[in-house]
């Protein structure tokens, strides 16, 4: 274990925002493969065992870097950590609001999130089914954390250089795995 200093808020607010930016561009990925017109990839003999290994980390990296931003409460970067105290409240409910889901429900699908990662990504137990987390609700409350901290917890220049606008990495981040798997087979 090292003795390095606790990261600033502002390289903290900014780590938030590259957790976000790689959730988006691994969603991406991870969609773009298993879309009717890449599928084929799946079944090709000769490297079908690469695509669906490199699809499965894009999930797996997803679910990895949503549970640091929401499940994980311990974590420097979990939401109840980086929003202002004052503002917690406020953002919590936003959040649930713009999820659809009430606290039992937003704290089921976190289960969820965890189990998959517990039982399949980092610890591979004697699970005989496993089950795929949906990423419309990850990807909804992604896009919220990153709106806030881009918005509310920033000062001017705190984010310099970052993925400010997730839509657009996440089309670009699309565009190219398109290309990638198109040139393939």
């Amino acid at each position: 274990m090292t003795n390095t200093p606790p990261m600033c808020k502002r390289d903290r607010l900014r780590c938030v925002v590259i957790l976000c930016c790689r959730f988006g561009a691994n969603l991406a990925y991870y969609r773009t493969g298993f879309g009717r017109e890449h599928r084929r990839l799946f079944d090709h003999a000769s490297c079908s065992n690469f695509w669906v290994m490199a699809n499965n980390n894009f999930l797996n990296t997803c679910v990895l870097e949503w549970r640091k931003l929401f499940a994980d409460r311990k974590g420097q970067y979990h939401w109840r950590r980086i929003v202002t105290e004052r503002d917690q409240v406020g953002f919590n409910r936003g959040l649930l609001d713009n999820l659809g889901l009430d606290e039992t429900a937003f704290q089921s699908y976190i289960d969820t999130m965890r189990t998959y990662r517990d039982k399949f990504v980092a610890h591979l137990d004697s699970e005989n089914n496993m089950t795929v987390p949906a990423l419309d609700a990850a990807k909804k409350a992604v896009w919220f954390y990153h709106s806030h901290v881009v918005n509310c917890e920033a000062a001017p220049g705190d984010l310099a250089g970052l993925g400010l606008k997730l839509d657009e990495g996440y089309e670009k981040s699309e565009e190219e795995a398109k290309i990638v798997f198109r040139s393939c087979v």
